[in-house]
C-alpha cells in the first residue's frame, strides 16, 4: 500500500502484481537457437548438403552446436560441440571428422584418400579478469590410403595439452582496437589407449593492437612453434594462420620448427552500414564493412638440435588486401565474412581466400 501526495492521511491505495503463472523451481529447458540448412545439385558437381544447428537452455548453462557438410560421396565434414557454463570452470566436449576421396598431391602427383575422426574434452579456468588456464585431452584417428600403391597408413594419436592465456584485448563493439593477448601452450602425444604416435609440440602466440583513431587499428601477430619426437607432425608455413599467398605443401615450406609474423592495418569503410536483408531467410543484418592492408612473413625449417643447420634465411613474404563484413543472423548471432588476396613477393602469383571469422 502507498499514499499519494495531497490525498491526506486517511486514504490508501493498494497495488499488486498479477503473476502470469505459479512460481516453481527452475527445471532444465532447452531449445533451438539457430538452424540453417542448405543444399543444391549440379550436373558437374553432384549433390551438396550443409547445415548448422545451435541450441541452449534458458539460463545459458548448456550450449551446443553442430555443423555437417556432405558432397556426393566424395567428401564430408562434421563437428559437434557442447559447453557447460554453470560454474567457474568452463567445460567442453566435442567430436569432429572429415573424409576426402581421390585427392591429388600437387607436388608428387600421387592420388590418395584421407579420413580423420577425433574427440576431445577440455576445461578452461579463469584466474582473474585477464588470465586463464586451459587443459584438455583428445584422441584422433587418421587413415591415409594410396590406391595406386595399395598402401595404407593408420595413425592413432592420444594427446593431452595445457595452456596459459593472458587476454587484455579491448575495443569498440565488433573490432579489437587496443590491448594485447598472449598464449603459451604445450601438447604431448603418448602411446596409450591404442595410440601409436609419440611427439610433443610447444608454441607461443602473441597479439598486439594499437589504436589509430576511430575504429581503425594496427594489429600485429607473432607465432613460434616446435614439434619434436619420433612421430612429430610437419608444421606447414603456407595458408591461413601462416604466410598467406603460399600453398599448404608437404614437400616445401614445412619443417618441425616454424616462425610467422603478421601485420595488418584495419580501417572502417562503412562503420555503420546498418542494412537489413529482411527479404530472405535467415535474414542478415549487415552492421559494418572494414578493409585491411596486410603483410605476412615467416619461415619453416628442420633442425635436430643444432641451430646452425636451420634454414632461417629462407623467408617467405606476402602482401595483400582484405575485406571484413560484419553481420548478424536473425539480428542476434554474429557472423563475420572475410575476403583476402595475398600476393607473394618472393615468388610470382598469389591466392584468394574466403573464410568465416578472423585469423586473430
Amino acid at each position: 500500500k502507498f499514499r499519494l501526495p495531497g490525498m491526506g492521511g486517511g486514504v490508501a491505495v493498494s497495488s499488486s502484481a498479477v503473476a502470469l503463472s505459479p512460481e516453481r523451481p527452475y527445471r532444465f529447458s532447452a531449445s533451438t537457437d539457430l538452424f540453417l540448412p542448405a543444399f543444391f545439385y549440379s550436373s558437374p558437381g553432384g549433390f551438396f548438403w550443409t547445415s548448422y544447428w545451435q541450441g541452449s537452455d534458458l539460463l545459458g548453462d548448456h550450449q551446443a552446436a553442430a555443423i555437417l557438410a556432405f558432397h556426393s560421396g566424395q567428401s564430408y565434414d562434421y563437428q559437434a560441440d557442447y559447453q557447460y557454463r554453470r560454474y567457474r570452470p568452463q567445460l567442453a566436449l566435442g567430436a569432429y571428422g572429415m573424409g576426402r576421396k581421390d585427392l591429388v598431391d600437387q607436388d608428387t602427383g600421387q592420388r590418395f584418400d584421407d579420413t580423420l575422426h577425433g574427440q576431445y574434452a577440455a576445461a578452461s579456468y579463469p584466474l582473474d579478469r585477464y588470465h586463464r588456464l586451459e587443459l584438455g585431452l583428445s584422441g584422433a584417428s587418421e587413415r591415409v590410403y594410396y590406391p595406386d600403391e595399395e598402401f595404407r597408413d593408420d595413425r592413432q594419436a592420444r594427446m593431452g595439452y595445457a595452456a596459459v592465456v593472458r587476454d587484455a584485448v579491448r575495443g569498440r563493439y565488433l573490432v579489437a582496437t587496443a590491448g594485447n593477448r598472449l598464449r603459451l601452450s604445450v601438447s604431448e602425444a603418448a602411446e596409450v589407449l591404442g595410440g601409436n604416435r609419440r611427439y610433443h609440440i610447444a608454441g607461443v602466440e602473441g597479439h598486439q593492437f594499437f589504436p589509430t583513431g576511430g575504429q581503425s587499428a594496427l594489429a600485429f601477430r607473432a607465432v613460434g612453434m616446435q614439434a619434436l619426437g619420433r612421430d612429430h607432425p610437419d608444421l606447414i608455413l603456407g595458408g591461413l594462420g601462416g604466410v598467406r599467398g603460399y600453398g599448404r605443401s608437404t614437400t616445401r615450406d614445412f619443417g618441425n620448427r616454424i616462425a610467422v609474423a603478421n601485420a595488418e592495418w584495419r580501417f572502417p569503410i562503412f562503420p555503420d552500414l546498418n542494412y537489413y536483408m529482411w527479404y530472405m531467410f535467415p535474414d542478415l543484418y549487415f552492421k559494418a564493412i572494414f578493409g585491411t592492408i596486410f603483410t605476412d612473413v615467416g619461415s619453416a625449417w628442420r633442425s635436430e638440435g643444432e641451430a646452425g643447420h636451420s634454414d632461417m634465411h629462407k623467408l617467405r613474404n606476402s602482401v595483400g588486401l582484405g575485406l571484413r563484413i560484419y553481420t548478424f543472423v536473425l539480428q542476434e548471432f554474429p557472423l563475420f565474412f572475410s575476403f583476402d588476396y595475398a600476393h607473394r613477393t618472393t615468388q610470382n602469383g598469389g591466392i584468394f581466400y574466403f573464410y568465416l571469422g578472423s585469423i586473430f
